[in-house]
């Protein structure tokens, strides 16, 4: 959700637990897939998902989506899906100025989720 700021870059990393949640796959979409600059990966070893990508031109602004995530449940409990904010897999998402120039991070509040996996119960 960019509102009317333009966006040039978005960078996202996230952490997961694998021994509750996989990820099947990730498939870019939305503006911003003209540049790559980490191609998107994940590994269900270690409870990771990586992708990168921008452009140069036309940056986009409001609210659009970056990539997908598809996943599925191998266990009961809870998985955190928490943004990794520390370098070198540092979340962020970079702007334009409006003037040509960059604006820098320009991420306001990346909000951390979870995923709960349990029994259902049908009534």
């Amino acid at each position: 959700q960019a509102g009317t700021q333009l966006v040039d870059l978005a960078e996202v990393h996230l952490n997961f637990n694998p021994a509750v949640i996989r990820v099947k796959s990730i498939t870019p979409t939305g503006p911003l897939t003209a540049l790559v600059l980490v191609p998107a990966s994940f590994d269900n070893i270690n409870g990771t998902i990586d992708y990168a990508a921008g452009v140069t031109t036309n940056f986009p602004s409001g609210t659009f989506n970056f990539v997908i995530i598809e996943c599925e449940a191998i266990a009961n409990g809870i998985s955190g899906l928490t943004f990794n904010k520390v370098f070198p897999r540092e979340t962020q998402v970079t702007g334009q100025n409006g003037s040509g120039g960059s604006a820098g991070n320009v991420i306001g509040n990346a909000v951390d989720g979870s995923v709960t996996v349990g029994s259902q119960i049908t009534c």
